[in-house]
Order: structure tokens, then C-alpha cells, then sequence
């Protein structure tokens, strides 16, 4: 029962410092009295005792991880103690059902008329709950998109779909700061919103793109609506009172075949929007108008691999590419690779298939059955090489999802995978998401006790490094192919791998062909270690094991 006295003052504060969401909770804690309030969102989540608690540290304390305690601890010690904290603090806290689930806290201290801290007032941020809304751009975000195409679809409403984004977002970040960028993506947004008005709504898409759904405006006038918005970020966009010219890229897909679900419809909009970058140089793309009959195997393709994928995963299965040493040319780990083969289409190799995926939320689903197949099928080697490294890359759709914490986290517990021979590769739509919620994905995935690797295809790449703890960048085999004859792709390797080694980064080199290739690169690069056909083509696990690399690891 709430404390009369504790409870007219805690509550007081309580009322002006909180404001949840369905992922977010307010606690005001006195610390004198070791007296707490909760929000009941909070309550019902975790199976508290009710909104107010006697001796709350320790009840809120036992329910930390074992692993995590001590630094939460700390961590809060230094707050009554008056040192800043600037980052949040991570950690796993049971819910009511005794499962762990990724938070993080972000308080305050309040002082009394003595200036003595009294309370600490602190939201904390359920990783595991998915909000619709984005924090950024005050829009839905995908699930909420995918919720309307799904009505829309039921009802067989026709729509406009418009997918823009922005050309080159990562130079902005970089010349202006990631703050000014988010500010930059947020004004982006009000103005997409003034132009469409009621006539349709926004949503922010995954990456830096912005979706407008509209079912009362022509595709003649969506064209129109596009052109003013590409004219007026070119030449009258300010944003904090500087004058910023964007470019932007634009695809359209128009709904009129109510048999197609809602992630084809905007895997198919981004398809679009990325011809409209590479290809038409930020000219408008309608996915319907162009190359129909292509557009309808693509479509037809796709909706095979979604239905495999929500099938279990059906027709895919894991290979595995040895990664050897440069020192003793032993093996030392494997990357995982995916390959998919149903009866209709025969063996679809991963350049097919993978683009097809990268823009469909489906793709969250695939990348965690690779991690638990990985774990899984990998778990007896590490009993026998304690020191072998399994390198798994991430998705954009998985690293984007606040959930995927909880997820990874829980297929580590089930599997008994050893998160000490986990290396996890960030691939190159990576770069596309925001550099805060990479930065905490990364950071998490980081106190689990991983490794962090980093695909490089070009020098942009290595800016990450500057923000990201990495510990290992991959040079792409491009960058290999006839590089005892092409200069240019030397200096490129040479500065790569130079840079990392200064920034005490490991090196990795693929595409090694042939002996003569790697007799080159050994002589003349730092790389800590080799990976390519070689060695060995990417194989089943029970091949891998019959590699004489493995016996002699």
C-alpha cells in the first residue's frame, strides 16, 4: 500500500516526469526511503507488485541478469553520487513470464532544498517491444504501413504507392553530423506531409526512404507531387536555418491486383526506387510501367521465397567457406552462407535471391532461422576447436528491428552457442539506417561478447570505424581480382588494410583464387587472415568437416 506521506511527494513527480508509450516506462524512486512508483505499463510487463514498492532497489535489482547486475549497479551509484552519465544503460531485466528481455534506462537526479539528490527519475526502454511510431519523423513506421496496405488489399482499394529517398544521405551525415541529419530526414517528412495533405499519409520506410499511400490522387498526379518536392529540396530546403540542396530518387507501384500481400507491393516500390538511383538518377520510376514481363517473374520469384520462408524455412539450407590464418595456415572459422533450391525453380544462387529479400520485413525471419541453424550446426566443432570463430552476417531487416536484442539473445540460451566464437558481419545496407541505432545495436551485440566484422566494398565504409567498435573489416574480393597487374586495386588494398592496422583493426582478404594470388597479397598486405575458393568453396557442415583444413586446425 502506498506510504500517505512518500506518497503524495513521489507521485507529484511522478505525474510531471512521466509520459509511456507501450515500450516505455516511468519510475520515480526515493532514494532516501528506498521507496518507488511505477508506471503500470511497467507493472503488468515485468509482474511487479503494484505501481507503488517498498525497498524498490532490491526488488528491481534481483530482477536484472546475473551478468549485468554489478554494472547496473554501479552505474546507478554514480548517479546518486552526482557523475554524469551521458549513455543510457543496457542490460537484460525478467519479465513477468522469467524471461530476459534488452533494456536500457535513462534517468535523472532530483535534488532536495539542501542539494542533496532525493529522487532518481529515470524512463527505461523495452527493446523487446516494438513501438509504431518513429521517433525521428513523428510518422508510422512499417508495421503500420504494412497494416494499411493489408485493409487496403482487403477492402480491394486501389492505390498509389511512393517510396522516396534520399541520394548520397550518408555524404550529409558526414558533412553536417548525424544530429543535423535526423533533423534533415524529419523535415523531409513535414514537407512530404504538407504536399500529399489529406489526400494520403506518410510513413517513414526502413533506411532514410519515406512512404506516401494514397488512394485518391492519379498516378499523373503523384508524378506532379513528386516533381514539386524534388524542386523544392533542390533549391529552397532549409533545415535549422541552413540551406541544404537534396537530391532525392522516387519509385511508384500501383495497386490494382489485390492478390499481392503487402511485402511484395513495397519490396516492389523499393525495387523501383533503387533503378531511380542507380539507374535514372533520381528520375521517377513506376514499377508497373516497366519491363512487365521481367517485373512478373520477379514478383512470382519472390512470392516462392516468402512462402519457403514462413514455411520453416523450406528449400534453404547452410554452407560454410573456411577463414584461414595468414600466419600458420590453419583454419581458424567459417562464414555462413544461405543457398535456397525448391522444385519449381531448381538451385537460385544468393545474387538472385538476396536482393529480391533485402527490402521485405520476411528477410527478419530468414536471418534469424540462419542464426539458429548456424548455432545449431556449429556447436559441436567449437566443443572441439575452442578457439574457432563462426562469422554470420546480419541483415538490414534484423539489425533495424528493436527486437532482434531479445531474439539474439534467446537463440544464444537455446542453442548453448558460445557467444565468445560469434563474429557478426555488418553488410553494407547497414549504412543505410540511422548511425544512433546502429551504434546501440552494435554496442549491445558487443557486451554480449561477440565479435564485430565489417564488409568493405569502398572507402566510405571505413568511416564506421570511427564510430563503431569494430574489430575485423573484410576487404571485398573485388578489390583482388588481378591485383598482381592492377595498380589501382593494389593502392585501394594498401590503404584499407594500412588504415586498419592503425586503428588496430583485424584484416581480412577474400576472393583468394590461387596460390600465385595469395603468394601476392601475403608479401604485400597485413591481413590477419584469407578466405576463398583456394581453400575451399563454400560446403555443407559435413563436408566442412572433411576438409583437411579442419583436421588440421
Amino acid at each position: 500500500m502506498p506510504r500517505t506521506g512518500l506518497n503524495d511527494t513521489i507521485s507529484r513527480i511522478f505525474d510531471t516526469f512521466v509520459v509511456v508509450s507501450k515500450s516505455r516506462y516511468a519510475v520515480v524512486y526515493d532514494i532516501f526511503n528506498h521507496y518507488a512508483r511505477w508506471s503500470t505499463n511497467a507493472v503488468e510487463f515485468f509482474g511487479l507488485s503494484g505501481e507503488y514498492i517498498e525497498n524498490a532497489d532490491d526488488d528491481w535489482h534481483k530482477r536484472i541478469h546475473p551478468d549485468d547486475r554489478k554494472n547496473y549497479e554501479q552505474r546507478i551509484t554514480a548517479m546518486i553520487a552526482g557523475i554524469n552519465q551521458e549513455a543510457p544503460m543496457e542490460y537484460r531485466a525478467m519479465d513477468k513470464n522469467g524471461e530476459y528481455v534488452a533494456c536500457s534506462s535513462k534517468g535523472t537526479i532530483i535534488k532536495d532544498y539542501s542539494g542533496r539528490p532525493a529522487y532518481l527519475a529515470f524512463f527505461i526502454t523495452n527493446h523487446g517491444i516494438v513501438s509504431n511510431r518513429d521517433p525521428i519523423t513523428d510518422t508510422d513506421n512499417l508495421y503500420q504501413l504494412f497494416n494499411e496496405l493489408r485493409q487496403r488489399r482487403d477492402r480491394k482499394q486501389k492505390s498509389v504507392v511512393l517510396v522516396i529517398d534520399t541520394i548520397r544521405f550518408d555524404d550529409i551525415n558526414r558533412t553536417y553530423g548525424y544530429s543535423f541529419g535526423n533533423q534533415l530526414l524529419k523535415a523531409q517528412a513535414d514537407l512530404f506531409s504538407n504536399l500529399v495533405k489529406s489526400d494520403g499519409k506518410i510513413y517513414r520506410g526502413d533506411g532514410t526512404s519515406l512512404v506516401a499511400i494514397t488512394g485518391s490522387l492519379s498516378l499523373d498526379e503523384v508524378r506532379r507531387l513528386y516533381s514539386r518536392m524534388r524542386e523544392q529540396l533542390k533549391t529552397a530546403f532549409y533545415v535549422a536555418g541552413t540551406r541544404v540542396p537534396v537530391s532525392i530518387a522516387g519509385g511508384i507501384v500501383v495497386v490494382e491486383n489485390f492478390a499481392l500481400d503487402e511485402h511484395t507491393i513495397y519490396t516492389s516500390a523499393k525495387y523501383a526506387l533503387d533503378v531511380s538511383k542507380d539507374i535514372n538518377h533520381g528520375g521517377l520510376v513506376v514499377y508497373h510501367n516497366e519491363h512487365q514481363e521481367q517485373n512478373a517473374r520477379r514478383i512470382e520469384l519472390l512470392d516462392a521465397i516468402r512462402a519457403d520462408i514462413m514455411n520453416r524455412c523450406e528449400g534453404f539450407y547452410l554452407v560454410y567457406q573456411p577463414i584461414v590464418s595468414s600466419k600458420d595456415n590453419h583454419m581458424i572459422g567459417a562464414e555462413v552462407l544461405i543457398r535456397w533450391k525448391s522444385e519449381k525453380y531448381g538451385e537460385v544462387m544468393p545474387d538472385t535471391f538476396i536482393p529480391l529479400l533485402e527490402n521485405d520485413s520476411v528477410f527478419f525471419e530468414l536471418g534469424n532461422w540462419i542464426l539458429e541453424q548456424a548455432f545449431n550446426e556449429t556447436r559441436g566443432i567449437v566443443a572441439v576447436f575452442p578457439d574457432f570463430m563462426l562469422n554470420i552476417n546480419l541483415t538490414f531487416m534484423q539489425l533495424e528491428r528493436s527486437e532482434f536484442r531479445t531474439t539474439l539473445m534467446e537463440l544464444l540460451r537455446r542453442t548453448r552457442f558460445p557467444v565468445k566464437n560469434l563474429t557478426l558481419e555488418l553488410t553494407k545496407r547497414c549504412r543505410d539506417m540511422s548511425r544512433e541505432h546502429l551504434k546501440s545495436q552494435v554496442d549491445f551485440m558487443k557486451s554480449l561478447g561477440s565479435q564485430l566484422a565489417l564488409d568493405v566494398e569502398d572507402f566510405s565504409s571505413l568511416d564506421l570505424l570511427r564510430l563503431l567498435p569494430i574489430d575485423l573489416i573484410k576487404i571485398d574480393r573485388r578489390f583482388l581480382r588481378d591485383i598482381d597487374k592492377n595498380l589501382v586495386n593494389q593502392y585501394i588494398v594498401e590503404a584499407m588494410s594500412g588504415f586498419a592496422r592503425n586503428m588496430n583493426v583485424h584484416v581480412a582478404l577474400t576472393g583468394i583464387e590461387n596460390a600465385e594470388m595469395l603468394g601476392f597479397v601475403r608479401d604485400k598486405f597485413p591481413a590477419d587472415s584469407f578466405q576463398g575458393y583456394y581453400y575451399s568453396k563454400p560446403v555443407k557442415i559435413e563436408e566442412l568437416k572433411k576438409l583437411p583444413l579442419y583436421h588440421t586446425n
